[in-house]
């Protein structure tokens, strides 16, 4: 082995030790900032499923570092980015139930109703915005 290709090797193995590191804090930061709601009988998650369903992936192809970041629920990028007004119809059931609040959270029924939006926090954004810091720190 030439004193090149040793070098080259420890440079590798270096920048190998710092991607993991970064792969790890980003998670953690991701998991960290990930909103995580409260128990509701009419929800078809659990609280924090979003949270456990984050995942960073580094891949090296023997030049070039790859992160990816993902949160595979289907619900993850309104949590982000927020939800435009829009309609709710029943499709596969006659009829939908809400616990109304006028109603002292009485069951409603409708066929169709209107959702008002909501406002997405960017936690996913943010995070990833603090990437150049996150990597820095890695090292």
């Amino acid at each position: 082995m030439t004193f090149q290709t040793d070098l080259e090797a420890r440079v590798r193995y270096e920048a190998a030790v710092i991607a993991g590191k970064a792969r790890e804090t980003l998670e953690r930061e991701l998991q960290r900032a990930a909103p995580v709601g409260t128990p509701n009988p009419y929800q078809d998650h659990e609280p924090g499923q979003l949270r456990d369903s984050i995942a960073v992936n580094v891949r090296f192809d023997g030049t070039v570092f790859t992160f990816t970041a993902q949160a595979p629920v289907p619900y993850a990028s309104f949590t982000n980015t927020g939800a435009a007004p829009h309609p709710i119809v029943a499709v596969n059931v006659r009829v939908l139930r809400f616990d109304w609040p006028r109603g002292g959270l009485h069951p409603a029924y409708f066929r169709h109703t209107a959702h008002p939006g909501s406002e997405g926090s960017g936690w996913f954004t943010k995070t990833l915005a603090r990437w150049p810091d996150i990597l820095q720190a890695s090292q």
